[in-house]
């Protein structure tokens, strides 16, 4: 048997880019090839080359999605024939749980393609990579499209400065760890955490 060596694996955070290798001698000498890829929030591109006896070949691909909704044109990875588009305003930067590449938008949408239609599919964002200034009220949604759907799920998300302060009480002492933080209007804003301190989210610019 002509000896043969193949190399394939995953990189990024999320599995996002791919790469592979392989080399086999012959009767006529050895061959070679190498093949990389990239999925991102707005498609998928792969690249490959291959070489050996009497031939050398080269390809390049991009692929991906673009739907058209009432809130505007959203891109994205290849889609089946059941998807969702996610509407999280604001949210520009966040990711989408089990689907490599895929973020929110400066818009505040992104694809999720294949969805299994008549189930109940779990559609989760994960915050990390948000603006400071916003947060998702939720961090997910379920749906159970038909077959051929497309669906929109939105995630609400609240919108306000956010800010690290020591608060003291009007005797001088700091407020007691634990203390429940809300506005004028009576929404909340956060916990007292150790020391006075608290993170603060959803201020009001005044």
């Amino acid at each position: 048997l002509a000896p043969q060596l193949m190399l394939n694996g995953n990189l990024g955070e999320r599995s996002q880019f791919s790469y592979g290798a392989s080399a086999a001698e012959g009767d006529g000498g050895g061959a070679a090839t190498i093949n990389g890829g990239w999925r991102g929030g707005y498609g998928a591109a792969a690249l490959s080359y291959g070489r050996g006896p009497g031939f050398s070949q080269s390809s390049v691909g991009l692929a991906g999605t673009v739907v058209a909704h009432p809130g505007g044109i959203t891109l994205g990875q290849l889609a089946g024939d059941t998807l969702a588009i996610v509407h999280a305003e604001g949210a520009r930067g966040a990711s989408v749980l089990n689907m490599a590449g895929a973020r929110i938008d400066r818009g505040g949408y992104a694809l999720v393609p294949y969805l299994t239609p008549y189930n109940l599919n779990t559609i989760q964002l994960d915050p990390k990579g948000l603006p400071l200034d916003v947060e998702l009220e939720s961090s997910g949604a379920q749906v159970a499209p038909h077959a051929g759907a497309v669906v929109m799920v939105v995630i609400k998300t609240r919108s306000g400065r956010t800010a690290f302060v020591r608060l003291h009480q009007a005797g001088g002492g700091l407020v007691p760890f634990g203390t429940g933080l809300v506005d004028a209007g009576d929404r909340s804003l956060g916990v007292v955490g150790q020391s006075g301190l608290a993170l603060v989210r959803g201020l009001a610019d005044h």
